[in-house]
């Protein structure tokens, strides 16, 4: 039976069906055993995606070392025309050790031609240079930003990356930089040597930036825009993730840059960095305390083009008990003022926002009944007034959790946020929806 549905079901169905597991491998590899059509329709799929790292316990399942992929090709030749997705994980081991697997990893990777997705990434907990690595893994890089077919790239947890290897592509589309420190624009004479592409990132459509403290973010944001380094000209999305509070401002020089003229959608991943402190007292009274990001608002003035909108944030409270056990009064972080003030701000105004969307992510301990306590009407009347005067149709909530909601209870937050009569006027005029969601 087996052999007569393989033999009666056109290639492209049997594709279709291999797609829709392709993260199943196990399944996968099932299915390859029964013939081999089957194998060879299978491996487009299994190894369409793949990571090489020091060790096969990086924590992908499938992860190569040196050892393995080298053998792996070497039994099956073909295999290197198939992968399309190349992820490289540098784990901190020791340093002979991991020296000549670098030169391993940098001999393997540049055999795949015909990549579209490229990422350099090293432990989350472990902060990797990469004046560490071994040359030949360094100029094996090179190569790969330099494919034709390369769209997106993402560098992760890389220490001391120079920003000049970005200027070696040529078809990029999409770019992350995630918690890149110490970032530079040195290159060793060798890559030097290497001439870069003149149309470098003129193709860039998203772009993703997330800094720590040690980001250089002021690096990274005047080589972007500076005259002599890669043009970017057609970005339609931009996603920030903020680091310190004093380091917000940073990013207005980017949001004034000519090239964000066309962008379109703006993700900001604020967290606390932007949060208000308000005091509450045992008698209720409220009382606005502290505002760490009042005077580093954004001016978006220059992103005439811009649809839609969205900000993740945390809403969080705290008790203060005096010596005797009571208590003496409750803080409210909350975000609202800073966001209201960045809708204001433009002038002139975001004409064409369409969509905002809010994913509000609630601590834990949040005390719930302070969410009365909140006034909303702000931020309201600015939301209406772009929705009256101009294009905004939709504004989302999106609320989230920081951990397991055993403290929470999910139903009395949306009841208590749609009771509040401004954020009912807008759900009555089908503007405002509000909704749970997983963090």
């Amino acid at each position: 039976m087996a052999r007569k549905t393989q033999s009666v079901l056109p290639s492209e169905l049997l594709d279709s069906v291999f797609a829709f597991l392709h993260n199943d491998h196990p399944s996968l590899r099932s299915c390859a055993e029964v013939s081999h059509r089957f194998s060879e329709l299978v491996e487009r799929h299994i190894y369409r995606e793949i990571t090489v790292a020091h060790y096969e316990s990086s924590g992908d399942l499938n992860a190569f070392s040196p050892s393995h992929i080298s053998k792996l090709l070497a039994d099956k030749p073909r295999l290197v025309s198939l992968v399309r997705s190349l992820r490289v994980v540098m784990v901190p081991a020791d340093a002979s050790r991991i020296y000549a697997s670098d030169e391993s990893i940098g001999r393997i990777i540049c055999l795949f031609s015909g990549l579209t997705e490229f990422s350099l990434v090293a432990s989350n907990t472990y902060r990797i240079s990469w004046d560490t690595f071994h040359m030949v893994l360094q100029t094996s890089f090179v190569q790969i930003l330099r494919l034709p077919s390369l769209e997106s790239v993402a560098i992760k947890f890389i220490q001391h990356f120079p920003l000049r290897l970005l200027g070696y592509c040529i078809s990029l589309k999409s770019l992350i930089l995630y918690r890149v420190e110490h970032a530079h624009l040195d290159l060793s004479s060798t890559l030097a040597s290497i001439p870069s592409s003149t149309g470098a990132l003129s193709r860039l459509q998203d772009l993703e930036l997330s800094q720590t403290v040690f980001s250089d973010s002021n690096i990274i944001f005047s080589w972007l825009i500076s005259t002599q380094s890669p043009s970017i000209k057609n970005l339609r999305i931009l996603r920030i993730e903020l680091g310190p509070i004093n380091s917000i401002l940073l990013f207005q020089p980017l949001l004034n840059a000519g090239f964000v003229q066309s962008l379109k959608h703006l993700y900001v991943e604020a967290s606390f960095r932007v949060k208000t402190t308000y005091q509450i007292d045992p008698n209720s009274q409220i009382y606005r305390t502290h505002s760490l990001a009042s005077s580093k608002v954004w001016d978006l003035s220059s992103l005439h083009n811009l649809q839609s909108l969205t900000i993740a944030a945390i809403i969080n409270s705290s008790a203060l008990v005096n010596v005797r056990g009571m208590m003496d009064f409750y803080l409210l972080y909350i975000p609202l003022p800073w966001i209201t003030q960045l809708l204001q701000k433009p002038s002139p105004p975001l004409t064409r926002l369409s969509r905002v969307v809010l994913k509000l992510t609630f601590e834990p301990k949040m005390h719930v009944f302070l969410l009365e306590r909140i006034d909303w009407k702000p931020l309201v009347d600015t939301l209406r007034a772009l929705s009256q005067d101009y294009a905004l149709r939709a504004v989302e909530f999106k609320l989230m959790w920081n951990a397991r909601r055993t403290d929470i209870d999910v139903q009395d937050i949306i009841s208590k946020l749609q009771d509040n009569r401004h954020l009912a006027s807008l759900i009555e005029s089908n503007i405002l929806t509000i909704y749970t969601s997983d963090f």
